[in-house]
């Protein structure tokens, strides 16, 4: 993820795509799981993809 000021390069995105996927993955694994840390676990994950995932839209989007 770039700050504001810094426009992402194409290799910048390819870096949080490779993220997104590992945080996904993370998530599959604590599926099931039922412990308060994974609950707790599961919303961090949650939010971080939500948010990698809206500044990699809109990262590609100024590559266009």
């Amino acid at each position: 993820m770039t700050d504001n000021n810094t426009r992402a390069s194409l290799s910048d995105c390819h870096t949080d795509a490779l993220i997104l996927h590992g945080l996904v993955q993370a998530m599959e694994e604590l599926q099931g799981s039922t412990t308060p840390q994974a609950f707790q676990a599961t919303g961090a994950l949650l939010m971080m993809i939500e948010r990698m995932a809206g500044c990699l839209s809109n990262d590609l989007e100024a590559l266009i």
